[in-house]
């Protein structure tokens, strides 16, 4: 009863969690959440464990909730939307090598998931695998032109590779899709 509260709760704030209840609800229902987490497995109800794997997400709870994610891909297997926060949830708790396999697997279950792209240059990138990490920066950009967050962490790594003749086409070359995007 206390998952369900708490899920309705998540999800009448549209996945997040009002500011004034989160240390109420990470001091008192954390735990209850976890000592749920074996029944919930035991579900068959994808819906419902892919939000709590949300919440405990949220509680940075990233074993548990990676458990959870693991259960609803099971359950999912051709879900982008789970293999893209199961690899945020690996790569929040530092499994770059696993958060890599979860993005790619959503990238081959959904091709137009710019965020999974973006987010797959960004493990790349903390990886040190430069030209991986341009790659899929480039990819989110092709899919989607107006992806802000792709174009800085493209930008960015760039910069830091000092190649700023690329950095200019790459600003140019976002500045016109976003110009032709908007125009009638």
């Amino acid at each position: 009863e206390v998952v369900r509260k708490l899920l309705s709760k998540v999800e009448t704030n549209k996945g997040g969690i009002v500011e004034g209840s989160y240390s109420v609800i990470d001091y008192v229902l954390k735990t209850s959440i976890l000592r749920s987490l074996d029944e919930a497995l035991a579900a068959s109800n994808p819906n419902l464990l892919f939000r709590l794997a949300i919440v405990l997400f949220d509680l940075q709870a990233y074993h548990e909730a990676s458990t959870v994610f693991g259960r609803v891909s099971f359950l999912l297997p051709s879900s982008a939307a789970t293999h893209h926060m199961q690899a945020m949830t690996l790569f929040s708790a530092t499994n770059y090598t696993g958060a890599l396999a979860a993005y790619q697997k959503a990238i081959s279950l959904d091709p137009q998931m710019s965020k999974s792209y973006n987010n797959l240059g960004v493990v790349h990138s903390h990886l040190g695998e430069v030209e991986e990490a341009k790659s899929a920066y480039e990819s989110a950009i092709a899919i989607d032109g107006g992806y802000q967050d792709a174009v800085d962490n493209l930008q960015s790594l760039l910069r830091n590779l000092n190649d700023y003749n690329t950095l200019v086409n790459t600003h140019t070359s976002a500045c016109d899709r976003i110009a032709n995007a908007t125009d009638p």
